[in-house]
């Protein structure tokens, strides 16, 4: 949180909460979007409804085991798993389980049932036929998003020549109409587009620091936080939910629940500042 103490970060932010300037961003926790599909190839549709708290207790066993799961999924050819180690892959999850919990809370135990489902499955839906070692060869889908939600606005990227090749294949189209409201720019010859990279790179630093949290530790940051660092993450709080009360597709995020569930408590807490 050391950049709150910066003098050019809370005028700017200062700035922008005078102006009519809102903010408009997807983030993505490439750990968690990286093992959603663990979840997603779980073939019975009794887990549906409780799908996310699932992804959300997978994704606390994956950060605490993060160094044997990272090997785990070299070993297993992850995001391609192979008839044979289906099995396997399954159980040296549910071994974090045991490991981890000598008697299971409600949603681990769901998640514990559900692994032992997958885990006797001939296929994977979402594990099998994908490109060899990649699990996320490019970001379009966040890219294009904003197209289909927001089909009468106008949409300004900064260069992005891979991401710029993949468009250059694709029509959008609203009903019948094609949509050609999107375009790429140099960021050196739009101050908008350089804003939007003030704003990333703040956010960049706070979604890391969140995700270093738990709501104990969250609580405690409070209590070590100076009045220069309060006001200036009250500013960045009051951006966030001036955005998300004007629409909440504007702030888009593919995380866990308990990392949703800190950053509004951060954001909440420091509004009342």
């Amino acid at each position: 949180m050391g950049c709150l103490n910066e003098d050019k970060v809370f005028y700017f932010l200062q700035w922008l909460d005078d102006s009519d300037l809102y903010i408009h961003c997807s983030n993505v926790n490439n750990l968690y979007y990286t093992i959603v599909d663990i979840i997603d190839s779980i073939d019975e549709s009794a887990y549906v409804p409780f799908i996310f708290q699932m992804k959300n207790e997978l994704y606390r066993l994956v950060r605490n085991h993060y160094q044997d799961f990272y090997t785990l999924l070299i070993d297993c050819n992850y995001p391609n798993i192979a008839f044979e180690d289906i099995s396997p892959f399954y159980n040296h999850i549910l071994a974090y389980i045991d490991n981890d919990y000598v008697e299971c809370p409600f949603n681990v135990e769901i998640l514990r049932q559900g692994l032992k489902v997958a885990r006797k499955q001939s296929e994977l839906t979402f594990l099998q036929g994908n490109p060899e070692r990649t699990i996320i060869d490019n970001y379009f889908s966040f890219y294009s998003r904003p197209i289909g939600l927001f089909p009468y606005a106008n949409h300004v990227y900064d260069n992005e020549y891979k991401i710029e090749e993949l468009f250059e294949k694709y029509e959008f189209y609203n009903g019948n109409s094609k949509v050609e409201n999107f375009c790429f720019v140099n960021s050196v010859s739009n101050p908008f587009v350089q804003i939007s990279d003030c704003v990333v790179g703040l956010l960049g630093k706070y979604y890391t620091y969140i995700n270093s949290l738990n709501i104990i530790s969250a609580t405690q940051m409070f209590e070590s936080l100076s009045e220069k660092q309060l006001n200036t993450l009250h500013l960045l709080s009051k951006l966030l939910i001036k955005s998300e009360n004007l629409s909440k597709l504007l702030l888009h995020s593919s995380e866990s629940i308990e990392e949703h569930d800190i950053s509004s408590f951060v954001l909440q807490h420091a509004l009342l500042k």
